[in-house]
């Protein structure tokens, strides 16, 4: 690899995978980046084992905060490692008419942060295909 190519390397390094920084600290750009990144493959090879490193370091703090008590750190757990437990988030979306009387109930939505009311029937059949459930209470 070449020199300016290890020196980002080693910038990515100390600023823990931030493009940004790394770029400004060797003194290139980030589309620089993304064509070395793009061109050569012993330079991305570098950049994934750097970001698995890093997210690796965040995963020891964030087992390190649940051990302490983080009750916060402990639920962000289960809603991404449990969610086939039933650890997620849920939405309620009132049903109502074009005039907006309700129409009598309410459908739960899991494994999504959109508006029911945007989604298209293949959108909520997609939730479901993919082990998300939807609910109608009357």
């Amino acid at each position: 690899m070449e020199n300016k190519k290890e020196k980002l390397v080693d910038a990515l390094i100390s600023n823990m995978g931030n493009i940004t920084n790394a770029c400004k600290s060797v003194g290139t750009t980030r589309r620089t980046y993304y064509n070395w990144l793009e061109a050569d493959k012993d330079f991305a090879e570098s950049v994934s084992h750097i970001n698995e490193s890093v997210i690796d370091e965040v995963e020891s703090c964030l087992m390190a905060n649940i051990r302490g008590g983080n009750v916060t750190a402990q639920i962000f757990y289960l809603k991404t490692k449990a969610r086939y437990r039933g650890y997620t988030e849920r939405i309620e979306q009132e049903i109502a008419s074009k005039d907006g009387t309700p129409l009598g109930f309410t459908v739960n939505i899991i494994h999504t942060k959109k508006d029911a009311s945007e989604m298209t029937d293949a959108e909520l059949m997609e939730i479901i295909n993919e082990g998300g459930s939807l609910s109608l209470t009357p």
